[in-house]
């Protein structure tokens, strides 16, 4: 599935970021689709909402820590281990930040 933002207020990383929150998966779950499978026309019916300045650099700060953890164990300058406490810990800040920013 590929994303692409209609307005630049909305860049590709943090719409990617909201998508891999775990409220996502159980709002799709429960409210859009029941299957496994999370389809194009399932995400546009995924509200997306504005993100102030700051939370922008929030999401976009923890969207590179997940890439350069995933770049660092392509190039084996991590463990596997390392990886899987940063990646936890990055998951549970964005489920955190996203269930804040949803009123969770």
């Amino acid at each position: 599935m590929s994303f692409f933002s209609e307005t630049d207020k909305i860049p590709e990383f943090y719409m990617v970021s909201i998508m891999n929150a775990k409220f996502t998966a159980y709002f799709v779950d429960s409210f859009v689709n029941s299957t496994s499978h999370c389809t194009t026309g399932d995400a546009k019916l995924i509200p997306i909402i504005v993100p102030t300045k700051e939370t922008l650099k929030t999401f976009e700060k923890l969207f590179n820590s997940a890439i350069e953890t995933k770049k660092a164990i392509s190039l084996e300058t991590i463990s596997l281990n390392e990886a899987e406490r940063k990646l936890s810990e990055i998951q549970e800040r964005l489920d955190t930040i996203v269930n804040e920013l949803y009123g969770i």
